[in-house]
C-alpha cells in the first residue's frame, strides 16, 4: 500500500491500517507541488519493487486521508492512463479536493475505491464516490465524520 499522507507524516491511521490489514506500507510525506505528481516516480519504483518489499506487483493499493486522499484519487488515474502499475484498489479517508488538486474528472476504468466520507451534502469523498459511480467504477463508501472512529476493521478487509 503507498499511503498519501494528508497534512502530517507519521500518520497514527496509516500503521492502524497496515497492522490490521497485514499489508506492506510505504508513506509518503505531504507534497508540496501541484497534487502529487512527483508521486508517479515512488509508485512505479514500488510496484518494480514489490517483491523485494514482500508484496506482489500486481497488489497495489492507494490510499490517503484529507489531501493525501487527493494526491491517491490523482495517482489512480495516471496510473490507468499510463497502463501501470496495476492499481487493484484506492482507499480515500476523507479526501480533500482543493484548487491546485481539484477532483479528477475522467475517472472511467480507474481501480475500485473505498471511500470514507463525511456523509454530508458537502463533503469531497461523496462527491467523488458518486462521480466514480457515474463512470462505472466499483465504489465501497462508508460515512464517519471526524468525531466518529473510523471502520478500520471494515477498511482493512477492503484491502484485503
Amino acid at each position: 500500500m503507498l499511503w498519501l499522507a494528508g497534512r502530517r507524516a507519521g500518520d497514527a491511521l496509516c500503521r492502524e491500517i497496515s497492522a490490521i490489514a497485514a499489508a506492506v506500507v510505504l508513506e509518503l510525506a505531504p507534497s508540496e507541488d501541484d497534487c502529487g505528481h512527483a508521486d508517479d516516480a515512488t509508485l512505479g519504483w514500488a510496484a518494480e519493487h514489490a517483491r523485494e518489499l514482500g508484496a506482489g506487483s500486481d497488489e497495489i493499493l492507494l490510499a490517503g486521508q484529507l489531501a493525501g486522499g487527493a494526491r491517491a484519487a490523482h495517482l489512480a488515474v495516471n496510473a490507468r492512463d499510463r497502463g501501470w502499475p496495476l492499481v487493484r484498489r484506492q482507499m480515500l479517508v476523507r479526501p480533500e479536493f482543493s484548487e491546485p488538486c481539484p477532483a479528477p474528472s475522467e475517472v472511467a476504468g480507474t481501480a475500485p475505491a473505498t471511500i470514507v466520507t463525511t456523509g454530508s451534502r458537502r463533503d469531497d469523498g461523496r462527491r467523488y464516490a458518486a462521480a466514480l459511480r457515474d463512470a462505472g467504477v466499483e465504489v465501497q463508501e462508508f460515512v464517519s465524520d471526524a468525531r466518529r472512529t473510523l471502520p478500520l476493521h471494515e477498511l482493512a478487509r477492503a484491502l484485503r
